[in-house]
């Protein structure tokens, strides 16, 4: 089940857009409307819970601006995806600051939707199934699996290991050098006691890292420079 936003200010295409996505995914979907930012971001916010999978964003929302809206939405839920709509071509530029989904022209034509759904519907599904696995500090073989696209940070706290997700953590007893090992690249060691998620990074100063949640990590001395030259690498290909 995937859970899908709409905003946009024509209430025509909200209605159509929402019952041709029902009807592409079989019902198979949760898929909320919105006429405007604040009732998009205060569904997302309060009522989800940050759970949402990808919205569909107007770029020109009446005196608002679609790409400003979803760079704020980013900054406190960095995996919601992105697919904009317009009708106005030349604003085509300006969509890449976000790197969306997908891309959307007015009126949009049901192979295009299709293309756009599946599309991110297999990135979900693949950021779902990457998982890590650890102990629950309850019983040695009672074990719980952690999506990794949820984690934020990872720290060594003496001998406990804590993931730092958006809203809660989870501790458990293993060495930050055997976590490392079940991550994949887009996780980074910055300091002898960190490993940080570098989709969440929000801003990469010489001494800190910070994330969107407002985090602050430390970037080992020792590291600085080869810790920057990684986190561009990685951001290049995104």
């Amino acid at each position: 089940m995937i859970h899908i936003a709409i905003c946009d200010d024509d209430e025509d295409v909200l209605n159509r857009l929402k019952n041709e996505i029902l009807n592409i995914l079989d019902n198979k979907a949760i898929v909320s409307v919105h006429n405007n930012a604040f009732s998009l971001i205060t569904y997302i916010m309060d009522e989800a819970k940050g759970q949402v999978d990808v919205v569909f964003m107007d770029i020109c929302l009446k005196s608002q601006n679609g790409i400003h809206i979803a760079e704020s939405i980013l900054e406190e839920n960095s995996n919601i995806k992105f697919i904009f709509m317009t009708q106005y071509i030349d604003r085509v530029r300006d969509i890449f600051r976000i790197n969306p989904v997908y891309f959307l022209i007015k009126p949009f034509e049901d192979y295009y939707l299709c293309d756009a759904l599946y599309k991110v519907i297999k990135m979900v599904d693949e950021e779902d199934a990457d998982i890590i696995r650890v102990g629950t500090g309850v019983g040695k073989n009672r074990v719980t699996a952690l999506k990794t696209k949820n984690i934020y940070y990872i720290e060594s706290d003496k001998r406990q290991i804590v993931f730092h997700l958006q809203d809660t953590q989870h501790m458990c007893y293993m060495k930050l050098n055997e976590v490392e090992k079940e991550l994949k690249n887009n996780f980074l060691r910055v300091h002898q006691s960190y490993i940080i998620n570098m989709d969440k990074i929000k801003e990469v100063t010489k001494n800190n890292i910070v994330l969107y949640n407002d985090t602050i990590v430390p970037v080992s001395r020792s590291k600085s420079k080869e810790v920057i030259e990684l986190i561009n690498k990685y951001m290049e290909v995104q």
